[in-house]
């Protein structure tokens, strides 16, 4: 899994992060609903973490895990 590792400074236990999760999101208009769409572009790591989160896929957990800082 391609990473971004950055060094962050603020009191957390772990002192980095794998990667930015978004790249870019561009609003799309509303759809029939009134419901704001968009076209979102997520870096690797965010694709997984998305991935596991919204569509329970489970194998993520390990490709995340196995990248670590």
């Amino acid at each position: 899994m391609n990473t971004n590792i950055i060094k962050i400074t603020d009191g957390w236990d772990l002192e980095c992060v794998l990667d930015w999760h978004v790249k870019s999101s561009e609003y799309l208009g509303d759809n029939e609903f009134g419901k704001p769409m968009f076209d979102t572009k997520r870096t690797e790591v965010g694709e997984a973490l998305y991935q596991l989160k919204y569509r329970q896929d489970q194998i993520k957990i390990e490709l995340l895990w196995r990248t670590t800082c």
